[in-house]
């Protein structure tokens, strides 16, 4: 007997500054779509309908009400970056549909249309600081990415530290998409913070890019980096 189709929205931008992440996240939805199709312990299938955003955060928006609209889709997994997501909720509930958000998100917002998949900053973010405040240092260096992520990141951040009685040495953010930082290792070698948050990404977390900045930034201060 041939099982139903259930049809899937996946909504993965494969260019623009963040297309690396975004395109793992693709192919393991993928994958995962395959093992439930190969399946007996489902009683269904799944029906992958891709779309690309290019990295437009008011793409995602489109790309959802596209698949709404054409392919009658009720579940949609998708957008890498909170900026992204935030472009999509709106939609999914007011047509009560239901967004799976895979990646980590930084809290603060909660809707009944989005499974939150990834973790939360307690998760994280909270150990990771707890941890760099109790063996390296109370004042820290800040650098990331310009977006919602790592406002949120560095709210965080700032009131752990400063309720510990530590300082925000600085907070220095790159547009999305930007790679030249040698502004900031530069002023990272200069003051030599006795460690750095990092939550930068896109094009900055290829690894030839992180070889020749990130790591260059703390191994000639000798400063230990923390990434989230």
């Amino acid at each position: 007997m041939t099982k139903p189709s259930i049809p899937l929205g996946l909504v993965f931008s494969q260019s623009g500054p963040y297309a690396m992440m975004a395109g793992e996240m693709r192919k393991s939805a993928l994958m995962a779509v395959d093992e439930i199709n190969q399946s007996n312990e489902f009683d269904f299938t799944l029906t992958p309908h891709l779309r690309d955003p290019g990295g437009v955060v008011a793409g995602y928006h489109s790309a959802c009400a596209d698949l709404i609209r054409a392919e009658q889709v009720d579940h949609i997994v998708g957008c890498y970056t909170s900026a992204s997501r935030k472009q999509v909720i709106p939609i999914v509930e007011r047509t009560e549909r239901l967004l799976w958000h895979p990646a980590r998100y930084e809290g603060f917002e909660s809707s009944d249309n989005v499974i939150y998949v990834g973790a939360a900053p307690n998760q994280h973010v909270v150990p990771l600081v707890r941890h760099m405040l109790d063996h390296i240092s109370t004042d820290v260096f800040c650098t990331g990415s310009n977006y919602i992520w790592t406002w949120e990141m560095n709210r965080v951040i700032r009131e752990i530290v400063t309720s510990a009685g530590g300082r925000i040495l600085a907070e220095r953010l790159l547009e999305l998409g930007e790679i030249a930082v040698d502004h900031i290792v530069n002023e990272v070698i200069d003051r030599r913070p006795p460690v750095v948050f990092n939550t930068l990404v896109g094009e900055l977390v290829r690894p030839t890019t992180r070889l020749t900045s990130l790591e260059r930034m703390c191994t000639r201060t000798i400063c230990p980096m923390a990434t989230d």
